[in-house]
């Protein structure tokens, strides 16, 4: 739209218009000529602006420019209530057109200015009734995301259901596996406990029994050292002389070294060995703490 022809589209919202195709006028000097009984044929009531040819065009000759070309209605003096927003860069022009490329509501003015004039403007009722088509489109596709996310929330609590069934089954097998080591630790505890009382009081019988062995053998030489030393001390030479082989067999004979006196696995200890092995089956339950080894101190 030029310059001109935007002059007098925003003054012909308030005069009458002629159509530039046929040259009927509008509907304001309609009511004049009937006021004055001079109504032509060919004249109608209602006018629209072409923004592609820069025109004028009535009611008749709009169809053939509306196929094709962006056609808004010119406002009707007296019917103000039924134009667009005032525009905010023309004060005296009304917002009847939609910049899809700006989104915004423009007046024809605006709609020819450098700022608009490769956009893609048309009528405020057509751009609604696109624009409600989109939206209703875009509430289908918002529609199908919604239940996509719908479908994820299930996908992820179905998830979540079964994590947490795995770690529940997990738990179960350690504290079932907690359990059966238990008692095998208890149970080879218990049998070692067993075989160490049994080592002690075996040990302790045979160190009692050397013991008694050994204070036999000492009251034997007692003994022989009190009949030896009253001997030498309360007989003469002859007859100290005549005992002499009865006596130094009977001091050789307790000179002789007896098993009591034997020092040969006197000392010995116990000892309890770790097992070296972290992890052991059932099988190998036997050796799960370790081992007693008894042996020479």
């Amino acid at each position: 739209m030029n310059r001109e022809g935007a002059a007098a589209m925003a003054a012909g919202q308030g005069n009458a218009v002629q159509c530039d195709s046929c040259g009927c006028w509008s509907a304001e000097r309609e009511e004049r000529h009937e006021q004055e009984n001079t109504l032509t044929a060919g004249e109608t009531s209602t006018m629209f602006w072409c923004i592609d040819c820069s025109q004028n065009v009535c009611s008749s000759c709009v169809v053939v420019h509306r196929s094709s070309h962006c056609v808004v209605p010119l406002p009707v003096q007296g019917h103000s209530e039924l134009m667009g927003l005032p525009c905010p860069s023309h004060a005296d022009c009304s917002s009847d057109l939609f910049c899809w490329h700006c989104r915004q509501l423009v007046c024809a003015a605006c709609a020819t200015s450098l700022e608009h004039r490769d956009h893609s403007c048309d009528d405020v009722t057509s751009s609604a009734v696109r624009l409600r088509t989109q939206l209703h489109s875009d509430v289908t596709a918002l529609d199908r995301r919604r239940r996509r996310c719908d479908e994820l929330a299930a996908e992820v609590s179905a998830d979540k259901h079964d994590w947490l069934g795995s770690v529940q089954a997990v738990d179960n097998e350690l504290r079932a596996a907690v359990d059966e080591l238990r008692t095998l630790v208890d149970r080879h505890w218990a049998a070692l406990s067993d075989e160490l009382a049994a080592l002690k009081q075996s040990r302790l019988k045979e160190l009692q029994s050397r013991l008694e062995d050994a204070e036999q053998e000492r009251s034997s030489l007692d003994g022989v050292c009190r009949n030896i030393q009253t001997v030498v001390d309360s007989v003469a030479d002859v007859q100290l002389l005549a005992q002499a082989g009865s006596l130094r067999e009977s001091v050789e004979r307790c000179l002789v070294e007896s098993p009591v006196t034997s020092h040969g696995d006197f000392h010995q200890t116990v000892v309890f060995v770790p097992s070296a092995v972290p992890g052991l089956s059932p099988v190998d339950a036997g050796s799960l703490l370790g081992r007693l080894q008894v042996g020479d101190a």
